[in-house]
Formats: C-alpha cells, sequence, structure tokens
C-alpha cells in the first residue's frame, strides 16, 4: 500500500530532513524511476 505524500508545509523540520534524506540514498543507490514511467502510470489512472 502506498502512501500519500505530504506537502512541505504539513511537515516539521525533522520529517522533512527525514524525507530528503532518505530520498537522496535512494537517488545514489539507483533506486529511481524515469520520470516517462512516473508520468505514464499517473495519465493511465482513471
Amino acid at each position: 500500500m502506498e502512501t500519500m505524500p505530504r506537502a512541505i508545509d504539513e511537515m516539521n523540520r525533522e520529517e522533512f530532513d527525514l524525507m530528503m534524506e532518505t530520498s537522496l540514498g535512494q537517488a545514489k543507490n539507483g533506486e529511481s524511476v524515469p520520470a516517462e514511467e512516473v508520468f505514464a502510470k499517473i495519465l493511465n489512472r482513471s
């Protein structure tokens, strides 16, 4: 089950820093999805 992302104004500083640290680690480890694939998934939702 995926969770909905939260807006930056809904997070405190610690939550934001943790989100950025996690995201940076994923990017450095190649744990990413091409933007084209993400947009295709978004656009195909009905």
